[in-house]
């Protein structure tokens, strides 16, 4: 059965006999440093066979990262059912639950716990002063008698470098869930590349990253009006350092012949952006 250990900072790594440890530089017998990761140090414990998850935590010391990287980790998971063990000061006792109702659980959780203001921020730029303004208008000239997001692609990965995604509402009418990724982006590794797609934005490696991206999504759909910005974000990746990224982006609404409307969002790496001063 592989066991996992989530520490403080959402990183994701295998545990061995010795990983606890090292992460806490002791030598205390096991049993007592996987109470003191869990209850002190605010560490998720997992332990997995393929179809069924323990999991280990305590709810009121997990901070925002570890549940972040929980809730990733299972949405690339094949597990069925969970058991999750939350501790308490006098002990604590396993409950299942379906994977399901699991992640709408850290959903909840994650929403109500929200990064620092300054995480993600972004300036909206004139549309003559965008270098992608002559691409958005090809782009909507180009693809306007196309019918399905898969013609549409080639046409992103040749304009934009494949640092394109496509989203849409789902049926639900509010929910924004992303139609295609391009596998352009170098801040995030294959896997969400490869497994995005009906996903939404927030479902990937950064939720509150995803978050904030999704909303800009939204709106532009709903005011069917397009975007020009330059970008400023701290991205937080599974097992990976913090990445401070900056890009100029395009937000483009759009139509399919006969077919619901989309929204692209392309952009192009810029190491001349600062929106920190």
């Amino acid at each position: 059965m592989p066991n996992y250990v989530i520490d403080a900072s959402g990183n994701l790594l295998s545990r061995g006999p010795r990983t606890l440890n090292a992460l806490l530089e002791s030598n205390l017998p096991q049993s007592i440093l996987r109470d003191h990761a869990v209850n002190h140090e605010g560490f998720v414990l997992l332990d997995h066979d393929g179809h069924r998850t323990n999991i280990v935590m305590r709810t009121e010391k997990a901070g925002r990262l570890t549940l972040a990287e929980l809730l990733y980790w299972l949405y690339g998971s094949a597990t069925k059912s969970i058991i999750l063990y939350d501790h308490m000061p006098d002990g604590h006792a396993p409950i299942v639950h379906s994977r399901e109702r699991v992640i709408e659980w850290l959903q909840v959780l994650l929403s109500s716990r929200r990064p620092c203001k300054d995480t993600f921020k972004s300036r909206a730029i004139h549309p003559e002063c965008s270098i992608l303004a002559h691409l958005a208008r090809a782009f909507v000239e180009k693809i306007a008698q196309l019918r399905s997001v898969d013609a549409v692609e080639p046409i992103c990965d040749d304009m934009f470098q494949r640092r394109y995604t496509i989203s849409s509402f789902a049926g639900d009418g509010n929910t924004m869930v992303i139609r295609s990724l391009g596998h352009g982006y170098n801040s995030f590794d294959r896997r969400w590349a490869d497994m995005a797609r009906g996903c939404r934005p927030q479902d990937g490696p950064d939720y509150y990253y995803g978050l904030w991206v999704g909303e800009t999504h939204r709106h532009a759909l709903q005011t069917h009006r397009l975007l020009f910005d330059d970008v400023d974000a701290i991205i937080r990746r599974p097992q990976l350092p913090a990445m401070h990224v900056t890009y100029t982006r395009c937000v483009v609404p759009f139509r399919l012949r006969k077919g619901p409307s989309y929204v692209l969002s392309a952009s192009a790496a810029r190491d001349d952006i600062d929106l920190r001063r």
